[in-house]
C-alpha cells in the first residue's frame, strides 16, 4: 500500500465511513481511481459493491480523471434557449470529445451542468471557476484556444 493510501487507511480503520473514504480518496487522487478503491475496500473489509454503490450515488464523485481544465458548460433554461446545444457541439467537435468526455492531453474535460447561475449572461460556461457568457459557438472555441496556448 503506497503512503496516500497508507494515510487513508489509517485515518479509517476504526469508522470505515465509505463516504468519507472516497472523499479523501478524490481529494489525494482528483478522482476515486478504481485500483485504490479495491485496495482499501478489502483492507478494511468494506465490499466493492458498497464502495462503487456510494460512488456512483453521490454527483461529488469522479470515478475518471479529469482534464486540468473543466469546461462547465450550463444547459439551464435561459442558455438552453440561447442555443448552448450548439456550443456544446462546436466544443465537442474541436476538442475531439463527447459529453462529459476528457480530451487525450489530459488538458479538458467538457461538462453539461444544470445551471452555473449566470442566466443574465446566457449561454454561458464556468472554465474551473471562471465564468464566460453571452458565448457563441465561435467565441467559446475562442476562449478554450487562449486557454489552451497560455498551457504550453
Amino acid at each position: 500500500m503506497d503512503k496516500k493510501l497508507q494515510k487513508i487507511f489509517d485515518k479509517h480503520k476504526e469508522d470505515r465511513n465509505t463516504v468519507a473514504i472516497l472523499q479523501d480518496l478524490q481529494s489525494e487522487y482528483g478522482y476515486v481511481p478504481e485500483k485504490e478503491c479495491k485496495e482499501l475496500s478489502l483492507a478494511l473489509d468494506i465490499s466493492m459493491v458498497d464502495m462503487f454503490g456510494v460512488a456512483t450515488f453521490y454527483s461529488q464523485f469522479k470515478l475518471e480523471k479529469e482534464g486540468k481544465y473543466v469546461i462547465s458548460l450550463c444547459r439551464g433554461t435561459a442558455c438552453h434557449v440561447n442555443k448552448s446545444e450548439s456550443i456544446m457541439k462546436a466544443l465537442e467537435t474541436f476538442l475531439g470529445v463527447q459529453e462529459c468526455g476528457t480530451t487525450s492531453d489530459g488538458l479538458f474535460t467538457l461538462v453539461p451542468v444544470n445551471c452555473i447561475g449566470a442566466c443574465a449572461r446566457a449561454p454561458a460556461m464556468m472554465i474551473n471557476g471562471t465564468v464566460y457568457g453571452s458565448l457563441t459557438d465561435e467565441k467559446a472555441i475562442e476562449i478554450v484556444k487562449k486557454i489552451k496556448e497560455g498551457d504550453k
